[in-house]
C-alpha cells in the first residue's frame, strides 16, 4: 500500500504528477516516455529488493522450522548430527541442504 504523505515528499513522483497533469497535450508526455520515467523505476527495484527479502526470510523460517523438527526428533532417541560450515551448508543425518 503506498503512503500518500511520503509521496508528497518524493521528488520523483511530483515531477511525474506534474508531467501527466500538463495541460497542452503537445507538450504532455506519453504514455510510453511516462513509463520510463525514474520514478516507475524507483519503485519496480524497492518491489524487487523487498520480495527478495520476502523470500530470504521464507527461507530461513524453512530452516529454522525444519531444525526444530530434527532437534525433537534427536530428544526423542534418534541419532542425528548437525553442522554448519563456512559455505552455509547444513548437514543433518544423511540429509543435506545448501542455503541459497
Amino acid at each position: 500500500m503506498l503512503n500518500l504523505k511520503v509521496l508528497e515528499d518524493n521528488e520523483m513522483f511530483v515531477d511525474l504528477v506534474k508531467k501527466c497533469l500538463t495541460v497542452d497535450a503537445g507538450k504532455r508526455p506519453g504514455c510510453v516516455e511516462l513509463l520510463q520515467h525514474g520514478f516507475f523505476k524507483t519503485v519496480e527495484k524497492q518491489k524487487e529488493d523487498e520480495n527478495e527479502e520476502k523470500e530470504e526470510e521464507e527461507k530461513d523460517q524453512f530452516l529454522v522450522e525444519f531444525l526444530g523438527n530434527e532437534a525433537k526428533k534427536t530428544e526423542g532417541g534418534e541419532k542425528s548430527t548437525q553442522n554448519v560450515s563456512s559455505n552455509d551448508m547444513i548437514e543433518i543425518g544423511e540429509l543435506s541442504l545448501s542455503h541459497y
